[in-house]
């Protein structure tokens, strides 16, 4: 058994006062204090609070907020991811943090991109930012060639990386595909044209401002997708929907940036808007004027094969009787021009009866025009989006270098009139040179091919058809300013003054021989014949010529 004391100071050391018996106790000290003070004998004075001597402690104690410590460790860790990726997307190729950017942060990017066509357009983004930091070292004067060489490569293995996902594409929806492509080239196209500003060779091992080789790469993939994009044929309906969405971003972009730039550009940009508007109506219309040659097409094929197969066979038999007859007596009666040498002809009758042949033009719209119109139409909003939203690319390159103006049919008669108007022109001035001999025949037949020309300008004006008006208008101004080169070469050669004296600069001379080539080659062009038919042609015109004489 334990002792008593023991137990008794286990007991006490357990026993503890209450507070209310704790502060019960100090009110009775402090009023015992109170009236009961000390004698004034053993009151002691307060001692100075100024030390004397030196005093150290052996050591301080810090004390530290464990959960203000955790905190702020998790905001400077939350900083630093956050942080660092953001002020890389700054670096160039070169810099600390560019790594980061290149390999963690589009990385990440294209982890997080998950359809095909999503992923050549981050590709098509990651390939314009390679060119952005290129074109950047070069305005810096620190483009060397190691640095050209990673962007040049970079370039390449993005182009890759989108052609791979157009592939998979292709497999699932070969119209999206299509359009993958077209919007592809459209980016590289303006890269292209952005880079031809920057190219200066001659400073690329002085200063490394020089983007040459570069540019060679991005031309050479250029070649190589507008090739592809001009084998894909998305549906109508497809490419159609994404013109007209593409076309209505673009109107917004436009109008939220035209407090930003200058009524020139304004302008510019209205005008390719229209011009785009202007295709899409174009290709409609095509596309319905073909939906309604196929419907007659195949009414006609329908009813060819109700009719009875005898007197179809006879029937056809006596047109295709009557037309190798027809033909046999038109190869008969005009001969093969240039098949030998023992025949004669008059090339000037010739080209009489060609002339007066009635113009026939095509009106029938071009397999796959609709396709090809939009394709172009689309092309040139998604150029144009670019040239709107991008100011460094405003900066950089004029819009009639990204997006040139598309004439409308008004416009292009106008100048084919002016071709006209040149060619008339010359063919009066023509008439007052004197001609010797010698070229006497090859102004004739120059001649006679201009009048050929603009004869058939005339009846396209008449017809309002406006390719045949642009041809023969430009066929015309062609052979007309040949002749009068070739007349004034031959009056300044014999010492003869021409009526229009400087008309043509010293660097516009041309030998005879080499104008008179470039007449013959035109004439047969014209008249579908090879070149050394046509000289045979002359050759004869001038013996049978010499003869009549």
């Amino acid at each position: 058994m334990k002792r008593f004391s023991e137990q008794f100071k286990k007991k006490s050391e357990s026993i503890r006062l209450r507070a209310a018996e704790r502060a019960d106790l100090r009110d009775r000290l402090v009023s015992y204090m109170e009236y009961h003070p000390l004698p004034s004998g053993m009151r002691v004075e307060r001692i100075s609070g100024e030390k004397r001597g030196i005093s150290s402690e052996p050591f301080s104690i810090i004390a530290f907020n464990v959960r203000y410590v955790r905190n702020a460790v998790g905001l400077l860790a939350a900083l630093l991811v956050v942080a660092i990726p953001v002020v890389a997307e700054w670096s160039v190729p070169g810099d600390v943090l560019y790594p980061i950017k290149r390999n963690i942060n589009e990385e990440l990017r294209s982890t997080l991109t998950l359809s095909p066509y999503a992923k050549v357009e981050w590709e098509t983004k990651r390939l314009e930012r390679r060119i952005a930091e290129a074109r950047l070292l070069a305005e810096k004067g620190e483009l060397t060639p190691e640095k050209e060489a990673e962007v040049v490569a970079a370039v390449r293995a993005h182009t890759d990386a989108a052609q791979q996902e157009i592939a998979h594409l292709r497999q699932e929806d070969a119209d999206t595909a299509a359009i993958a492509e077209i919007t592809f080239a459209s980016a590289l196209e303006v890269q292209s044209e952005v880079l031809a500003g920057d190219t200066q060779p001659e400073t690329y091992d002085e200063t490394g401002s020089s983007v040459d080789a570069l540019v060679y790469v991005v031309q050479e993939v250029v070649a190589d997708v507008k090739e592809a994009v001009d084998e894909a044929t998305p549906s109508y309906e497809k490419l159609l929907g994404e013109v007209e969405a593409e076309t209505t971003t673009a109107y917004e972009l436009f109008a939220s940036v035209q407090s930003q730039i200058s009524d020139e550009q304004r302008q510019d940009i209205e005008r390719r808007l229209a011009d785009i508007e202007r295709k899409v109506a174009e290709a409609i219309a095509l596309y319905a004027e073909e939906g309604s040659i196929q419907a007659t097409t195949t009414d006609t094929n329908k009813t060819e094969t109700e009719m009875d197969g005898s007197d179809a066979t006879d029937v056809n038999g006596e047109e295709s009787a009557t037309s190798s007859s027809e033909t046999t007596d038109d190869f008969e009666g005009e001969g093969m021009v240039g098949a030998t040498a023992t025949k004669t002809i008059d090339v000037s009758e010739e080209v009489k009866r060609d002339s007066q042949k009635p113009m026939v033009v095509n009106q029938l719209p071009v397999e796959g025009d609709p396709i090809r119109i939009l394709r172009e139409a689309l092309q040139d909003v998604q150029k144009l989006i670019r040239f709107i939203t991008d100011l460094e690319l405003r900066e950089a390159i004029s819009i009639d270098e990204l997006v040139p103006v598309t004439l409308t049919d008004e416009e292009r008669l106008s100048l084919a009139r002016d071709d006209y108007t040149v060619a008339s022109t010359l063919v009066d001035e023509i008439a007052s040179y004197t001609i010797g001999e010698e070229y006497a025949e090859k102004v004739t037949l120059g001649m006679q091919l201009v009048q050929e020309a603009l004869s058939s300008a005339d009846a396209a004006f008449a017809a309002q058809n406006v390719s045949a008006a642009e041809e023969y208008s430009a066929q015309a101004r062609v052979f007309a300013q040949d002749l009068s080169l070739l007349l004034q070469n031959t009056q300044q050669k014999d010492g003869v003054t021409t009526p229009e004296e400087g008309m043509a600069s010293s660097t516009q001379q041309t030998t005879v021989d080499d104008v008179a080539d470039e007449i013959q080659q035109d004439m047969s062009e014209e008249t579908d014949a090879p070149p050394d038919t046509s000289a045979q042609m002359g050759t004869e015109s001038a013996s049978t010529t010499r003869m009549d004489n």
